[in-house]
């Protein structure tokens, strides 16, 4: 498995049974017969969604949303096994560390979020560069245990997508508070204007579906346009300093 210090990519073992049945799951993101409720995007990037993201949102109200959205993620993985759920348990056996969902009051966080991505004609990008550490690291997440993680990945599933469309990339470039002023994207990370990256080294990865990347989510990364079907299950991972793993969305 290649590895740099930014990101690390494999696809999951042929014994793996997710990709059939979670493919054809994810794919009711863009039906009627849905069973699971999608709703649009609320953070201005084109796409539906079936879970809750934290961006731009008080904890409150996005343990709100987990609870009602929780049984709509879970009705997703019916009959197959579920990607994030494996991925959290082999990690928590492997490192010998607990890992689990993030807490907040009495609440707790989804394990992943699936989101049919819909393409972007007027932009080179169907997600603008960004980092996501701003969100995190701000005055609406006080009290939340998020804020005390001393690294965060950002953990992305390619149940579908064409290959050499939707390409990741990665800047050489990482988030810091004087950067994240200047780009005027304190406390969201998004987006990044182009003129501020405009001469940054970068490196576009192609994924394939099946594909499991983990970023370093400090990094200021973007994707790339696709005129093709794009789902993706996504959540984040944070170390704390007692040892113990936290995953939310």
């Amino acid at each position: 498995m290649p590895r740099t210090n930014w990101y690390e990519t494999g696809s999951m073992p042929s014994g793996f049974m997710v990709l059939p049945k979670a493919m054809s799951a994810t794919r009711s993101l863009e039906t009627s017969e849905n069973p699971a409720p999608s709703f649009p995007r609320k953070d201005n990037v084109p796409g539906l969604m079936v879970g809750e993201s934290h961006y731009a949102k008080t904890p409150s109200a996005y343990y709100e949303t987990c609870r009602q959205s929780c049984e709509s993620v879970d009705s997703l993985f019916d009959g197959t096994e579920d990607p994030g759920r494996r991925l959290y348990t082999t990690v928590g056996r492997h490192l010998e560390r607990n890992v689990r969902a993030a807490h907040f009051a009495h609440g707790e966080a989804l394990h992943t979020r699936a989101i049919a991505w819909q393409d972007r004609p007027s932009s080179s990008f169907l997600l603008q560069p960004h980092d996501d550490v701003s969100q995190v690291f701000c005055e609406r997440n006080k009290g939340w245990e998020i804020v005390d993680i001393r690294t965060l990945l950002a953990v992305n599933f390619y149940a579908s997508c064409k290959a050499g469309q939707g390409m990741l990339r990665v800047y050489d470039l990482r988030h810091s508070p004087e950067l994240a002023m200047q780009a005027k994207v304190e406390g969201v990370g998004y987006p990044y204007p182009a003129e501020l990256l405009s001469s940054t080294r970068y490196t576009d990865l192609a994924v394939r579906t099946g594909d499991l990347v983990l970023l370093n989510g400090a990094f200021i990364h973007g994707v790339t346009r696709s005129q093709e079907h794009r789902i993706v299950l996504n959540s984040f991972l944070g170390d704390l300093r007692d040892g113990e793993l936290i995953y939310w969305t």
